[in-house]
């Protein structure tokens, strides 16, 4: 059997790589809890997203960074369209940056974004503007981090 040389552009590279980091942190322990849904209440009792989670599960081709933010939308949908960390009851905010003397937080999720909060001064106790970033825009882990917030918020 002979070997064949693939070319990849960088750009192709980095997003195969990013997938699969993203498919082995969403991947087993979500399937093990949609298979667990099918066998005490039936196929028919799984979501449209808990569908299409199973049908790509093994696709090399799915992106499943876009699954997790479609993932998050339809949570935020669920609760009326937004929700604050406050309302999550969460300990901490997720970090968006920190620059020098100034943290940014996400705050707030809403349908399309989060919104983000500055906070300054010598224990970061001064709000000092706040902006929106699309979640297209956020790193892996903030989207992760994101999800299981929003499904633990779910279960209450």
């Amino acid at each position: 059997m002979s070997k064949k040389v693939i070319r990849l552009t960088e750009s192709e590279l980095e997003k195969i790589i990013e997938n699969q980091l993203i498919k082995e942190e969403l991947s087993q322990k979500e399937i093990d809890n949609i298979l667990d849904k099918i066998s005490t209440d039936g196929i028919n009792s799984l979501s449209d997203v808990e569908k299409r989670k199973l049908d790509n599960f093994n696709n090399p081709n799915y992106n499943f960074r876009d699954e997790i933010i479609d993932n998050i939308k339809h949570l935020i949908e669920k609760s009326d369209g937004w929700v604050t960390m406050a309302d999550m009851q969460s300990d901490t905010s997720p970090v968006y940056q920190s620059i020098g003397q100034e943290v940014h937080l996400i705050e707030r999720l809403q349908s399309d974004s989060v919104n983000v909060v500055i906070y300054s001064g010598y224990k970061y106790d001064t709000e000092s503007g706040d902006y929106n970033v699309p979640y297209e825009k956020l790193d892996n882990s903030t989207l992760m981090e994101i999800k299981e917030l929003l499904d633990n918020y779910i279960k209450l």
